[in-house]
C-alpha cells in the first residue's frame, strides 16, 4: 500500500530497495490480509483495537500488525490496521473498528472482509489538506511565576463533531522549552520531543469519550516551561512525521474517516464580536453565543468599574476583543454606545466580523493610535471661585470642537496635590442633551470622566461648543503645579484613551486645547524667536516690577503652572549653555497648551 511504500523509500534497507528496482526479483504472491485483524487470529474483534492502539502509542514497544491469512502467515501488514483504507495508519483506525464493533451504524467495512489483496490503493482525499477541517493557534500567552510558562491557545474548526485527533508542533527553538504539558479538553494528552496531541478516544473498549462539537471550538492550551528572559518561541507546525511509520496530522469525524487539517496562526483569539462575557462575575451570565442586553452590562461594568477582563464564549483565553465593538484595537464609551444600538435595534451597521466565533480579521486602529487634528478638547484657563473661606474651587471651562455631532467623550486628568474632585465635577452647559450621563472614576491622582447619551445624541452640531464646568475644591488660591490631561490614564489595571465619539460611533483622539490663545513658548516681548531679551523682559518683570509678558503662558518655560526665577535659569541654560532642554510645547510653532493652569495668554503677534 502507499503507506509501505513511503515507508519503504525513506526507511528500509538497501536489499528491499534493490527487489522495488527490480520487480522481477520480488514475490509473486502480495500481502494477503483481513481488514481490521491485526493479532493474525482472523477475526476483527476488540483485542484488535487494543493492538491497534497500542502499535499507534508505541510502536517500537508494541508488534506491528500481523496477517493470519494461509498465503502469508505471521507477516507484518500494516494494510490489515488501515481500517480505513486511506493508505495512512492514523487513529481513526482503532477508532473506526470500534465504531464497527460497538457504536452506531457507519459506512460498510472496506475490503478484504476475508482473506485477500487490497484491492483499493486510493487515499480517499487524505492526500491533502481539507480546508473545512482546521487547527486554529492564537498568540501565545507568557505567564509569569516559578516555572515561567508559556500557553499557545489552540482551537478545532469543522462542519461535523470530531471524536479523535492527532496533531503534531514542535517549538522552533527547543533550547528555551521543556516540559510540554495540555490542559484543555478531557483525553488529550501531549508527548514529546515532537508534541502528537491524541484524543484517548476510547475509555473502555466500547465507549467513546470527550467528542468535539462541530463548528469552533476550543481545544486547550499547549504549554512548556520557559526560560528567564526567553521570547516565546514559535510552534512549527507538522503535517506529518515519521515514528516507525508515516504519520499525519487528522481530525476524524463521527463516521471514523481521517481529515487532513488545514492550520492557521491567529493574531487574536477566537471570540464574537459584542459577546462579552461568561458569567465569572455576579448575574453577567454570558458567553452564550448571542450578543443580548447582558453583554451591554458587561461592557459598562468593564468600563467604570474595572472588570478583570473576559472569556469569550469561544475558548478560555482573555481578551477584551469581544468587547471592542467598532473594532479599533482600544476599548471606550464609543463600544459601548454602538452595543446598546445593535442591542436595541437601532437602524446601525452590523457589529464588525467576526460575527460567529473567528478570529479578528482586522488588527488596524482606523487612525486611533494618532491625534485627529478635526477633533479638539478646549478648554478656558483656570479661574478661582472662593465662595466662603472654607469653600474655594478651582473650575474651568471645558468643550469640544468637532466636525460634526457628538455621542460622548472620555478625558483623563492629573490633578495636583490637594486638589479634590467636586461633587459634581462636571456641571454639564445647558447645550448639551438633557438626558446625557456622566460617570467618572478616581484613581490615585487621577480621574476620568465620561460624558454620553444612549438615546440622543449628545452635542448635535459642529463647531466648538461648550460640555460643562470641571469643578475641583481646593485649600488655597494657588496651585503645586496644572492639571494635566493624560491621553492613556492608567485606571486600576488598564488603559483608558481619551477619545470623542462621533455620529456613527466612531473613536477620534483628540487634540487638547488648553487656554484661548495660541502661543511659543519662551517668546516671552513677542518678536520673533526666544533669545537673551526674553530672558531680560522676565527677570525685570520678577524683580524690578516691570512690564508683565503679554502671554504668561509662554513665559511659563518648565510649565509648571507658575513663573518664577526657574524660568529665567530655564530659559539662560537652553539659550548658552548647550545642555538645557529646549522649551515645553508648544515649541518651536504656535500651538496652544495641553495643561490647565491660571497662566492666560492676553496676546502674542506671532501666532494667529
Amino acid at each position: 500500500m502507499g503507506l509501505r511504500l513511503t515507508y519503504a523509500n525513506r526507511l528500509v534497507p538497501a536489499a528491499l530497495l534493490l527487489l522495488l528496482a527490480f520487480p522481477s526479483l520480488a514475490p509473486a504472491q502480495a500481502t494477503e490480509f483481513i481488514r481490521g485483524d491485526t493479532n493474525a487470529d482472523g477475526l476483527t474483534e476488540i483485542s484488535d483495537v487494543i493492538q491497534m492502539y497500542g502499535y499507534l502509542t508505541n510502536p517500537v514497544a508494541n508488534p506491528g500488525p500481523m496477517t493470519g491469512c494461509a498465503a502469508n502467515p505471521g507477516e507484518i501488514s500494516i494494510d490489515a490496521a488501515d481500517f480505513n483504507d486511506n493508505e495512512f495508519l492514523t487513529i481513526a483506525d482503532p477508532v473506526k473498528l470500534s465504531l464497527n464493533l460497538f457504536g452506531p451504524t457507519v459506512p460498510p467495512l472496506f475490503a478484504p472482509t476475508s482473506c485477500g489483496v487490497d484491492p483499493d490503493n486510493s487515499e480517499r482525499g487524505f492526500n491533502v489538506v481539507d480546508p473545512l477541517y482546521r487547527v486554529l493557534q492564537a498568540p501565545p500567552i507568557v505567564i509569569e511565576g516559578a516555572p515561567r510558562t508559556v500557553r499557545y491557545p489552540l482551537y478545532i474548526d469543522a462542519p461535523t463533531e470530531i471524536v479523535a485527533l492527532e496533531i503534531y508542533f514542535n517549538p522552533v527553538n527547543a533550547a528555551v522549552v521543556s516540559n510540554p504539558s495540555f490542559s484543555g479538553t478531557p483525553a488529550v494528552q501531549a508527548t514529546s520531543p515532537i508534541l502528537g496531541l491524541t484524543v484517548l478516544s476510547l475509555v473502555s473498549p466500547s465507549t467513546l469519550i470527550d467528542t468535539l462539537p462541530g463548528g469552533t471550538g476550543f481545544l486547550g492550551f499547549l504549554e512548556y516551561e520557559l526560560a528567564v528572559g526567553a521570547t516565546p518561541p514559535d510552534l512549527l507546525w507538522l503535517p506529518s512525521y515519521i515514528s516507525g511509520f508515516l504519520r499525519r496530522a487528522t481530525l476524524v469525524d463521527t463516521d471514523g474517516a481521517d481529515h487532513h487539517p488545514e492550520f492557521t496562526a491567529m493574531t487574536s483569539p477566537l471570540f464574537l464580536r459584542g459577546d462579552c462575557s461568561t458569567g465569572l462575575i455576579g448575574i453577567l451570565a454570558e458567553g452564550d453565543g448571542v450578543v443580548d442586553v447582558g453583554d451591554l452590562s458587561y461592557l459598562q461594568h468593564y468600563l467604570w468599574d474595572n472588570a478583570p477582563g473576559t472569556f469569550p464564549d469561544c475558548g478560555q483565553v482573555r481578551t477584551i476583543e469581544p468587547m471592542d465593538t467598532n473594532d479599533n484595537e482600544f476599548v471606550t464609551i464609543a463600544d459601548a454606545l454602538l452595543l446598546n444600538a445593535v442591542v436595541g435595534g437601532a437602524a446601525v451597521s452590523p457589529l464588525a466580523p467576526p460575527a460567529t466565533c473567528g478570529p479578528d480579521p482586522d488588527d488596524s486602529t482606523g487612525g486611533f493610535d494618532a491625534p485627529d487634528p478635526a477633533y479638539g478638547l478646549v478648554t478656558g484657563d483656570l479661574q478661582f471661585a472662593i465662595l466662603t473661606p472654607f469653600d474655594i474651587r478651582a473650575r474651568f471651562t471645558i468643550g469640544v470642537d468637532t466636525p460634526g455631532p457628538v455621542r460622548g467623550v472620555t478625558f483623563t486628568l492629573r490633578i495636583p496635590n490637594g486638589l479634590t474632585p467636586h461633587a459634581p465635577i462636571l456641571t454639564l452647559d445647558p447645550g448639551v442633551s438633557a438626558t446625557a450621563q456622566i460617570t467618572t472614576r478616581l484613581d490615585g491622582n487621577q480621574i476620568m470622566v465620561t460624558v454620553y447619551d444612549y438615546g440622543a445624541t449628545l452635542l448635535p452640531g459642529s463647531g466648538a461648543r461648550t460640555l460643562g464646568l470641571v469643578q475641583f475644591d481646593s485649600p488655597q488660591v494657588a496651585l503645586s503645579s496644572p492639571i494635566q490631561f493624560v491621553p492613556n490614564g492608567d485606571i486600576g489595571d488598564r488603559s483608558v484613551r481619551m477619545t470623542i465619539v462621533d455620529d456613527t460611533f466612531g473613536d477620534h483622539f483628540p487634540v487638547v486645547r488648553a487656554g484661548t490663545k495660541s502661543f511659543v513658548r519662551g517668546e516671552i516681548n513677542d518678536d520673533v524667536a526666544p533669545d537673551i531679551a526674553d530672558a531680560i523682559w522676565l527677570l525685570s518683570f520678577l524683580f524690578q516690577s516691570g512690564l508683565a509678558p503679554p502671554c504668561m503662558d509662554a513665559a511659563d518655560l518648565n510649565n509648571d503652572g507658575g513663573v518664577d526665577i526657574a524660568d529665567v535659569i530655564y530659559e539662560l541654560t537652553f539659550l548658552f549653555a548647550g545642555q538645557g532642554q529646549f522649551p515645553q510645547d508648544p515649541y518651536p510653532n504656535c500651538g496652544f497648551d495641553t495643561d490647565v493652569d491660571f497662566l492666560d495668554c492676553q496676546q502674542q503677534g506671532i501666532c494667529p
